[in-house]
This record gives C-alpha cells, structure tokens and sequence, in this order.
C-alpha cells in the first residue's frame, strides 16, 4: 500500500481525500497529485495549504455542487482549493499555461492513479512565451497599483511585497528557461535570476529587505526602488523575448 508520510499527519488527511474524491467522482476519477511545499514536508499547519491537481476522464457540472460540501472540511486539514482538470485540459494547459503546468511539475507526486505528467509534453518555446507575456502583463499591473496609492491609507511596503510575490512563479521558470534547477526559498531564487540575467543585484537586495521586512527605507526612497523595479521587469521582458530554442 502507497504511503503517503509527507509530514506528520498527512497519511490520514489524503488517505480521506482520495476517499471523499472518489465518492464524488465515481468512476470518472483518473489520477490525484498534491504538489508544492507539502511534498518536501516542509507544512505548518494552518499555514501551508496542501495543493492538489484532480485529473477526470470526464467532467460533469453537477459534481462541482458535491466538492463544494466537502470544502470546509478540506480546509480544515489545510488542503487548497483543488484544480479539477479533464485529461484534454491537461493537454491542452500543457501548450496554453506551460508557467502553471511546469511549476507543478517540478515538484508533485502522484498519490492516485497513473501518473498525469510522465508522458506529457511540455514546449520550452512556449514557456518562453507565457513568461514574456506575464511579465508585461504584470508590469502594467505595477504601474496600475502604484498609481493608485493613497497618501493616506495605502503602504508602499505592501505594494513592494506583493510585487515581489507575485513575480516568484516567473522567476521559477525563467530558469528553467535557461536549463537552471530552481533553487528552494525565494531568496535564492531571486538571487539566481539576478545572476543569470542583465538585472541589478542592490535593487533586487532592497526589494528583499522589504520582502522580509528588514528595510529601513524611507517611503520616498521605496517608492524609487518601486519605479527601478518597474524598469528592471522591462529589461527582463526584452531578455526572454530574446531566448531561442
């Protein structure tokens, strides 16, 4: 029998997952994979929500009403919101959201079922493309907060975690773009894309300090680290653009 010893407590939770899953999907479950931080066992609970993909031969609408009920007591036991994908989803995620599906599948396992991710493929050039394109995407929605500081009621110091935060899947796979292991912990990770790519490492230092809220920048100062982090993704976006497979 499979074992499922990620961290203390784990096997009853997902043992009971797989079980409820199964009582909702019936016949149509395929596989289950949890994947992140819990697979290494680094989970705090209450802090570290276990996330998990549900892989159906076929979906049916009304099943969605049934995982609904079960949602408080998945929350309880620290497990996310599941993605409930179709094998055809799979497939096509796999060439429409290459940054979602590569994140995964550098690091799950497969708890139920055939394993999802051994023969799928996964294009490198369209990786490049969706990082290219989430890295504009979210640089605009940069400019947009910023804009829309309050003097009165908004922090600079959030704007720079979120920022920072919402940059880390990028920077997962734009190493990966370039052949690199990701690194564990967000700070080697940040370190590593700042290595690898034409980006200035004291900017990238600050946006840290913060980060971890060991900064002692004034507001005025944070916000032109703000506007250098702004043209820092500019510079990046040009340098995945450029990368050829």
């Amino acid at each position: 029998m499979q074992r499922f010893t990620f961290f203390p407590g784990s096997e009853d939770i997902l043992r009971t997952f797989i079980s409820d899953l199964q009582n909702v999907f019936k016949n149509s479950l395929r596989s289950v994979i949890i994947y992140g931080a819990s697979v290494n066992g680094r989970h705090e609970k209450g802090k570290t929500e276990i996330r998990s993909l549900i892989l159906l031969e076929e979906e049916r609408t009304s099943t969605l009403r049934e995982c609904l009920k079960k949602m408080e007591d998945w929350k309880k036991h620290d497990l996310a919101i599941p993605l409930i994908f179709t094998i055809s989803d799979l497939i096509g995620s796999a060439e429409t959201l290459p940054l979602e599906i590569f994140d995964i599948k550098s690091n799950y396992r497969c708890i139920y079922g055939p394993d999802p991710f051994e023969d799928l493929k996964l294009g490198m050039n369209n990786l490049r493309l969706e990082c290219e394109h989430e890295i504009q995407t979210k640089t605009i929605q940069l400019k947009k907060a910023f804009l829309s500081l309050d003097k009165q009621n908004s922090d600079i110091r959030i704007l720079i975690r979120d920022a920072l935060q919402t940059f880390l899947i990028v920077f997962r796979n734009i190493l990966r773009l370039k052949g690199l292991t990701v690194p564990a912990g967000d700070k080697a990770i940040v370190h590593a894309v700042v290595k690898n790519y034409s980006l200035h490492k004291e900017i990238f230092d600050s946006m840290l300090e913060v980060f971890f809220k060991t900064s002692r920048k004034t507001d005025e100062e944070l916000m032109e680290l703000y506007e250098n982090f702004i043209a820092e993704m500019r510079q990046l976006q040009s340098e995945v653009k450029n990368i050829l497979f």
